[in-house]
């Protein structure tokens, strides 16, 4: 027999005494089987099979987010030394070219980002200041030619003994005179601008009322500060031009370090503009002097590249190589999050990717050695490891959690 009808036979049994009796028997019968009931209700509950933790994403999510993973690996760390640095021309890398008169602007052949040659015309400008220079040479090579030409003739007749000694100095006296008039005017109209043929050409009867603006150095126009008409003066700088196949990193080192660091080096330099991009050259020049307030010393590296990144100014990061060791367990830099107290990176296991705790040993610019916590070939996320920290920091995080 059931129990139930046991209970109710019971209580029929009881029926036979006090009517108090019999309900309160039935009161305790049916809580008995209340809470039985939801016994049952626990155990229905509990019996799903457990739900792994960690962190489910579709393909979907993992493309949105830009993640990547890298097998931790046995790699040769360096150790670098790091410091800020900016892009700057070599000595003799970048110039400025002005007109050497005063003057209005007629022509401007350049714009910029052009490429350049040495010697090359940017502008032109028209020079009254020019202009009357070569009419002067003009008359003074007109008077060269006629007192070189009396010079001939007395030293013939002071042959003969026909002129005397003082017609024959004086004549010399005017041809000396006539020939540095012609060398000043020349070289008057050479540092306004005027090309050797030019001035030839003045010498013969041609009047050119433009100088040129000329480029002192080869290299790509970064700057132009003219316009047409604009009358422009001497000290006024017309363009900016920098060689961009000459262009080194600054920084300033701690004297700390000093010792550390030589000429030759291997160095490694990522640009603010381009993070993703390292590039690699070598330390040029270690300064012999240490700034007075900085207790530093100027480092200038040579980086080497061919798609024209740098740009003078541009801020970089420098990673001076000062040793290494190597086949050490690491991972890339960028896998590593946290701070002093706690280091730690996302596994992928199958589907889900895990939160693990890591030691670190040494660091470079690229790596960080594991001393704790990973193995060889544990895939870890190197992008998008934030937004799944992100993620996991959400409170109604449960363990079993889609992103998306």
């Amino acid at each position: 027999m059931s129990a139930i009808p046991k209970m109710i036979t019971f209580s029929s049994k009881v029926r036979k005494g006090s009517g108090v009796a019999e309900r309160w028997v039935i009161f305790v019968v049916f809580f008995f089987l209340l809470i039985g009931c939801g016994k049952e209700a626990d155990r229905e509950q509990a019996t799903p099979e457990a739900v792994p933790e960690g962190l489910y994403l579709s393909e979907q999510a993992e493309r949105n987010i830009g993640l990547e993973t890298q097998e931790a690996d046995f790699v040769t760390v360096q150790e670098v030394i790091e410091i800020t640095g900016v892009v700057r021309p070599l000595l003799g890398g970048r110039a400025f070219a002005s007109s050497r008169a005063v003057g209005v602007v007629k022509r401007v052949y350049v714009k910029l980002g052009d490429r350049t040659d040495k010697g090359q015309k940017l502008a032109e400008i028209e020079s009254p200041e020019s202009q009357k220079l070569q009419v002067e040479l003009m008359q003074a090579h007109s008077n060269l030619r006629l007192q070189e030409s009396t010079y001939k003739r007395i030293t013939a007749l002071r042959q003969k003994g026909i002129a005397s000694e003082k017609e024959a100095f004086q004549a010399e006296n005017a041809l000396k005179k006539a020939q540095s008039q012609v060398r000043g005017l020349r070289k008057r109209l050479t540092i306004l601008g005027l090309t050797p043929e030019e001035i030839e050409g003045v010498e013969e009867g041609d009047l050119f009322p433009t100088v040129a603006v000329i480029s002192p150095i080869s290299g790509t126009i970064v700057e132009v500060d003219l316009t047409l008409g604009e009358t422009v003066e001497p000290l006024k700088k017309l363009f900016s031009v920098v060689d961009l196949r000459a262009l080194v990193i600054e920084g300033d080192l701690s004297e700390h370090d000093i010792a550390q660091v030589r000429e030759g080096q291997k160095v490694r330099a990522r640009l603010a503009a381009f993070p993703d991009t390292v590039l690699e050259g070598e330390v040029l020049y270690v300064g012999d002097a240490v700034h007075r307030e900085k207790r530093s010393v100027l480092v200038r590296a040579k980086v080497y590249e061919k798609d024209h990144k740098l740009r003078p100014e541009m801020f970089a990061q420098l990673a001076l190589v000062v040793g290494e060791r190597e086949e050490v367990l690491a991972v890339p830099r960028q896998a590593v999050i946290g701070d002093a107290a706690e280091k730690f990176v996302f596994v992928k296991d199958g589907d889900r990717y895990l939160k693990q705790n890591v030691g670190i040993g040494m660091e470079d610019d690229r790596y960080v050695v594991i001393v704790d916590g990973l193995y060889p070939g544990d895939l870890v996320v190197t992008h998008g490891n934030i937004e799944l920290w992100t993620e996991s920091l959400k409170p109604q995080l449960k363990t079993h959690h889609a992103l998306w």
